[in-house]
């Protein structure tokens, strides 16, 4: 991945000058374009670098900043300006200071100077970036998504290769569009791209560039509706401040996308490269998972899931749906023929930690009522809710019957 701040590194670029935007020479860049006038937010993409020459035309102060503000808005890489001796000799204080209020690169050079050689060298030092990007990428593609890949006796060699050091650890992230087909059922107006190709093309690169903004080295490897981001770690593990990146970025990929439900999970770290495709799976199911339940979970942590990751594995369904009704069988049946709620009474005690009172809150029960309704349900299926051992074989039997509903649903 190439970044505007190795603009600065290009022998040729020995004369450009960074006015202001230090904070934002993290931004990617994919490729370059010469603009003669606003506006241009129709003929760039995410990570374009432009070349702005207005010599000629408005070069009012008022001019030049609308131009810094749209391409901060476009999402650019940076600006360079080309000065004239003649029509723009300099800019204006103001400029910079744009720049640095919105953390976006913003660079002078002079018309003078060789532009077609050092377009040709900008070009020339994305392009062989993007190889070498390509070439991990791929690496790991082949890895998650062909079976004989981890089993493959070269594997070592083929990472060394592709730029990957097998002796490092790893952690995988996936980001999913989860409703993509619902998504595309809202008006056009509203999801602003009609054809799904185009949205995900997109949603990748917007992924791309807010990665890049604070990553230096990773690899993104995009998969149907999701795309899977793999970084190198320590054996402890990702910081904390890498699990409010990932949240971060999801949080802005629905601002983006209104109407969207965007999920990022993470699956167990990765210590040997044959790892790979469990954390990729474990990632997969950690969302699936999450769509189950009602809670909103924008980021998962697969290891963190619990109970839930035993009731994924589990494929006998028949022998979950025994279970509950050796356990909460009578109380279902009790409401079914009777028209009560007593199952919801039971499920909300219990995600309450079993607090009498906050459950009472929850339904809007006197708190006298509740501890009557919780009699009747002791009487009903013959559990005694303060034993330890009734308490877990309660627990197990909700959370099994919710999950099967939400199944149940789906099909």
């Amino acid at each position: 991945m190439t970044h505007c701040r190795d603009l600065l590194s290009i022998p040729s670029l020995r004369n450009l000058q960074l006015l202001g935007g230090k904070k934002g020479l993290s931004r990617p860049m994919n490729w370059v374009y010469f603009i003669l006038s606003q506006p241009f937010g129709n003929w760039v993409n995410y990570g374009d670098l432009i070349f702005y020459n207005p010599a000629g035309r408005d070069t009012s102060e008022d001019m030049l900043l609308s131009a810094i503000q749209e391409a901060e808005l476009c999402g650019l890489a940076g600006l360079i300006f080309l000065l004239d001796p003649n029509l723009l000799p300099q800019l204006p204080d103001s400029v910079a200071l744009e720049a640095d209020r919105l953390a976006f690169p913003v660079f002078s050079l002079s018309i003078t100077e060789n532009i077609n050689n050092i377009s040709r060298d900008i070009i020339t030092y994305i392009v062989q970036s993007n190889l070498q990007e390509k070439r991990g990428t791929s690496f790991w593609k082949k890895l998650l998504f062909e079976e004989a890949s981890a089993e493959d006796p070269n594997l070592l060699t083929q990472a060394y290769i592709n730029g990957i050091n097998p002796r490092q650890s790893y952690c995988l992230y996936l980001f999913q569009f989860c409703n993509l087909p619902d998504y595309f059922k809202l008006p056009v107006q509203q999801r602003q791209v009609a054809d799904p190709a185009a949205l995900l093309s997109g949603f990748y690169s917007k992924i791309r560039f807010f990665l890049s903004g604070e990553l230096t080295n990773y690899w993104l490897v995009e998969h149907q509706e999701s795309c899977a981001v793999i970084l190198p770690v320590s054996p402890s593990g990702p910081t904390t401040q890498s699990t409010q990146l990932f949240l971060s970025i999801v949080q802005k990929l629905e601002k983006q996308y209104p109407g969207a439900r965007i999920r990022v999970a993470k699956g167990s770290l990765i210590f040997t490269l044959e790892q790979a495709p469990r954390s990729y799976i474990e990632a997969q199911r950690a969302i699936y998972i999450e769509n189950l339940y009602p809670e909103e979970l924008p980021y998962i942590d697969y290891s963190k899931l619990g109970f839930q990751r035993l009731l994924y594995e589990i494929s006998d369904v028949e022998l979950l749906r025994r279970y509950v009704e050796d356990t909460i069988g009578s109380l279902l049946l009790y409401d079914l023929q009777n028209h009560t709620d007593y199952y919801l009474t039971l499920l909300t005690y219990y995600r309450q930690m079993r607090n009498l009172t906050q459950t009472a809150q929850i339904l809007n029960y006197h708190r006298n009522s509740m501890i009557l309704r919780m009699q009747k349900i002791e009487e009903i299926t013959g559990l005694d809710l303060s034993d330890h051992n009734h308490f877990y074989n309660i627990y197990v039997a909700l959370e099994i019957y919710e999950y099967l509903k939400k199944l149940e649903n789906e099909t």
